[in-house]
């Protein structure tokens, strides 16, 4: 038994390296295989991959070419309008000017091919200040003075009011405040003047100094001139402001206008609230009378039914009243000594 037992160990061994070696060349065969798998799923992605690139390039492409004929097409039509604006200017101008007109439509041309306007800024852009520009800005901003105007000689014009003080010193900008409309509209309709008259007014120099020497020369005298003038004997009441700009003034009055625009609302708002609390209430005592009226119908209806089931009533002279009340017998009252007789005598018997 042993004996055969280890020839069956070997013969099993001997089978078994025999089939070694063909087993290994299966192995050998699948490996190239799966690396051929591999680089074939590899391929297929990279192609995938390109062609999404080439895709999202092409939609790029396309969106730019798109972008590019817009703008082409604008800049025809402008181009169509400005050539149509300079051929009616052409017919209407001299021969004098029509050198001119060419080369201001040549440059307008070449701008609008650039996409640039007059002053060479970018067209829709807002351009930008440099600091030199920003610094003489504040320069000017503070070197300016503003001159205060409590009272209008009656309807002077803003020019008249630059032409008085453009002696003293160069102006920059004028406001005159207008009177009220309310006032306005009942001097017309009453038979007045028709002109604007204003109530207050501002005026920026330059220069604070000039501001300065027009508020103490004007302040309080006469405006003169020649005597047959319109405001000969106007008196001017001017005052200069320190420390105030132009832009202060310009914030007042958007604040005051806002003032007046909530003001408004707020009143308009009341007054619709008002408007249908009161139409609330018409309705509501509309519904109410309409309520009693009805009410009053069905009450006039029951009563002549009962009217008309019961028996006739008798009126108030038939009617016999019979009243019944219950009387005391009337005692007598005796007199004083007898009744004192009669007690002394249970008394003392």
């Amino acid at each position: 038994m042993p004996d055969s037992r280890k020839r069956d160990w070997f013969a099993t061994e001997g089978d078994a390296s025999d089939s070694e070696p063909h087993n290994s060349d299966d192995q050998n065969d699948v490996r190239p295989q799966r690396q051929s798998v591999v680089k074939k799923v590899k391929q297929i992605a990279n192609v995938k991959k390109s062609k999404r690139r080439e895709t999202v390039d092409n939609n790029e492409e396309k969106e730019e070419s798109r972008v590019i004929t817009a703008a082409k097409g604008s800049n025809k039509r402008t181009r169509k309008v400005d050539s149509i604006l300079v051929s009616t200017r052409k017919d209407e101008s001299d021969e004098e000017n029509d050198d001119d007109s060419e080369q201001e439509q040549s440059e307008e041309e070449t701008d609008d091919e650039e996409g640039l306007d007059r002053d060479g800024n970018a067209k829709g852009i807002l351009r930008q200040l440099s600091t030199t520009e920003l610094e003489d800005n504040r320069a000017k901003i503070e070197k300016s003075g503003v001159v205060y105007l409590s009272r209008i000689p009656p309807y002077m014009k803003p020019e008249k009011v630059r032409q008085i003080l453009s002696r003293f010193g160069e102006l920059d900008r004028v406001f005159l405040a207008p009177e009220d409309p309310k006032s306005y509209a009942r001097r017309v309709r009453f038979g007045g003047n028709k002109k604007r008259n204003f109530v207050e007014g501002w005026v920026e120099f330059k220069d604070k100094k000039k501001a300065k020497l027009a508020a103490s020369t004007l302040n309080g005298n006469i405006i003169g001139g020649r005597k047959g003038s319109y405001y000969y004997d106007d008196i001017l009441n001017i005052k200069y402001l320190p420390k105030f700009k132009w832009h202060h003034l310009t914030e007042q009055i958007a604040y005051e206008n806002q003032v007046r625009q909530a003001k408004l609302r707020a009143e308009i708002s009341q007054a619709t609230k008002e408007n249908k609390a009161f139409i609330r209430n018409v309705e509501r005592a509309k519904m109410i009378a309409h309520i009693q009226e009805k009410k009053q119908k069905k009450q006039a209806k029951t009563e002549h039914a009962v009217k008309s089931e019961s028996k006739p009533v008798p009126s108030a002279g038939e009617i016999e009243m019979r009243r019944n009340f219950k009387q005391r017998n009337v005692v007598m009252q005796k007199d004083t000594e007898e009744t004192m007789e009669r007690v002394l005598k249970n008394i003392f018997a």
